[in-house]
């Protein structure tokens, strides 16, 4: 019988990519040059690929975000959908008259002032060419709702007083 070794992560990482050996000026230089040439390709890029690339940076961050067990207050609807417009290089007026949105609606959207419904997150899909789907903006607004749940104190206070008997758990 063959004993199975076992190597770290960082084992087989090593064994993929050998060190360098550069000096700590060489290295700097190293990544300076190749920032220049990462800098000469975005430029190059046009501007369909770039908002593509940012659309897919952007339901990335989503999708982590709704798959972690962490809630963020940062990470609100409005947050991703500011998010959103941004990464298209569109003013709010443009952006409203493209999914038939009145830009007041949309003000109240953006500050957290108005909840999204159905259609909005349909439009969003819509409008993003289904890079980013109704499902991901409807679970993130989700997970806004459950933060928001879980901190209304106010709330957990009152709704207590009107519960007048608890389940009793039975002993093991």
């Amino acid at each position: 019988m063959k004993k199975e070794i076992k190597y770290s992560n960082k084992e087989l990482a090593l064994a993929q990519v050998p060190p360098h050996e550069l000096s700590n000026e060489e290295k700097k230089q190293a990544d300076k040059q190749i920032w220049e040439i990462r800098k000469k390709r975005l430029q190059e890029m046009d501007s369909d690929k770039v908002s593509t690339a940012e659309l897919m940076r952007l339901k990335l961050k989503m999708d982590k975000y709704i798959a972690s067990s962490n809630y963020d207050e940062q990470y609100t609807f409005s947050y991703f959908l500011n998010e959103y417009i941004n990464s298209l290089k569109q003013n709010k007026q443009e952006f409203s008259k493209e999914i038939s949105l009145h830009n007041t609606q949309l003000s109240r959207l953006l500050h957290n002032k108005e909840e999204p419904n159905k259609n909005i997150f349909i439009r969003l899909e819509i409008h993003s060419n289904k890079s980013i789907p109704a499902l991901i903006w409807f679970r993130v607004f989700e997970k806004q709702r459950e933060l928001e749940l879980i901190n209304d104190a106010k709330l957990w206070k009152t709704e207590e007083k009107k519960v007048r008997k608890t389940f009793r758990k039975a002993s093991i």
